[in-house]
């Protein structure tokens, strides 16, 4: 005999994940008008992009990884809510209690970065560490922990 109850609620189950994925794909296909907005003349734009785009990627929709790199540049706005907006991004998706797991982070971002991103790189980190939000644990590693990966790292900024 079938179980029709268990049936009924499979196919919600199945009918809420084809939402999220026409949803999620929805979403996804603005990437390109995001990126778009980052460029804004209005502050107000830039920063709701920055926070859309971080929600984004916690919710790890298509292009939005990629999407969130193009702020990278606005490190060196002249408009203090966007150079804030971007600090305070970075710091949420990027640095972690754990040194090892932020290295790893800012090592990742380096490797995939134009040389544009990164100079904003270097200068969000400089700026970071000036203000204490990154510790001296995280930019010296002891030299018996350092993986082929960070080595490869050393060689890109070389």
């Amino acid at each position: 005999m079938l179980d029709f109850e268990n049936l009924e609620q499979t196919r919600a189950l199945a009918a809420s994940l084809e939402t999220c994925l026409r949803f999620s794909k929805c979403i996804s296909s603005t990437m390109p008008t995001l990126v778009q907005l980052l460029s804004s003349s209005s502050a107000t734009d830039v920063e709701n992009t920055i926070l859309l785009l971080m929600r984004c990627r916690q919710f790890q929709i298509d292009d939005s990884e990629a999407s969130l790199r193009k702020m990278l540049p606005l490190a060196f706005s002249q408009d203090k809510p966007i150079r804030a907006a971007v600090e305070d991004a970075f710091i949420t998706i990027y640095l972690t209690r754990n040194p090892t797991e932020t290295a790893a982070n800012l090592s990742s971002i380096a490797i995939e970065s134009s040389i544009g991103d990164l100079a904003a790189l270097e200068f969000i980190v400089g700026s970071l560490v000036s203000k204490g939000n990154i510790s001296t644990s995280t930019k010296s590693k002891p030299s018996s922990k350092i993986s082929d990966h960070d080595i490869n790292c050393k060689e890109t900024f070389a």
